[in-house]
């Protein structure tokens, strides 16, 4: 609710991403793509199916209460979005981070080398 209130044109708050090595982009690109493809299909299995995230996520050893995790997943709002997609949320994440608090982001930021966008 706040970050709505700090950008009221768009909502989403950026929550993580990946990162990889400029080199392992440009020498590997359809391991990234793979990886990348992968992980959107994981999230959309565990958005639809919390119960069974839940379970194996115990099951994996990667959280001890599953049923914590299938309570969680609804209300997580999370969605996979590609950089030529989320770019335009994480500028305005960053300036207004820079805005409140220029150190919390190395004190400038980020330029176009961050984003890899395919």
């Amino acid at each position: 609710k706040e970050w709505a209130v700090l950008n009221p044109s768009n909502s989403a708050l950026p929550q993580t991403c990946f990162v990889a090595k400029g080199s392992l982009i440009d020498q590997h690109p359809e391991v990234v793509e793979k990886v990348l493809k992968l992980y959107g299909e994981s999230l959309n299995f565990a958005n639809n199916n919390p119960a069974e995230t839940g379970v194996l996520a115990e099951k994996l050893q990667l959280f001890p209460k599953g049923k914590i995790i299938e309570m969680a997943i609804p209300r997580l709002m999370l969605d996979n979005k590609l950089m030529k997609e989320a770019k335009p949320l994480i500028q305005a994440y960053f300036e207004i981070l820079f805005d409140e608090a220029p150190e919390a982001i190395g004190g400038k930021i980020p330029d176009e080398t961050l984003y890899y966008i395919p």
